[in-house]
């Protein structure tokens, strides 16, 4: 399996993903990408700054994307949770289940 040496989710890209084209918010979304990034390293107790399978890095760097982009589509709201067609999301801990499964030495 071939390696891919960490995160590598740039600036440009996670606009492009967020459909930003102006420069207005480029530092919020920048602090957004390594908070989320943080967050990812420690619940998965890796450094993405090493090598690792890249397939678990993709998956990580998707889910990074999506925090980013809940957060920032949501920062005015200030929403925790939202229900759709009778199906309610939170915003917690839940949605770090997804990285569960990357976590190397799962329990300590």
């Amino acid at each position: 399996m071939s390696l891919k040496e960490n995160i590598t989710l740039e600036l440009e890209e996670v606009k492009n993903y967020l459909k930003v084209d102006n420069d207005e918010d480029d530092d919020l979304i920048q602090r957004l990408i390594n908070g989320a990034t943080s967050k990812a390293e420690e619940v998965t107790n890796r450094d993405f700054g090493e090598e690792g399978d890249e397939d678990d890095l993709d998956a990580i760097e998707v889910w990074i994307l999506q925090r980013v982009a809940r957060i920032y589509q949501r920062r005015i709201e200030g929403l925790s949770s939202e229900g759709v067609l009778g199906i309610s999301v939170n915003y917690g801990a839940e949605e770090l289940d997804d990285l569960i499964l990357y976590r190397e030495e799962p329990g300590f």
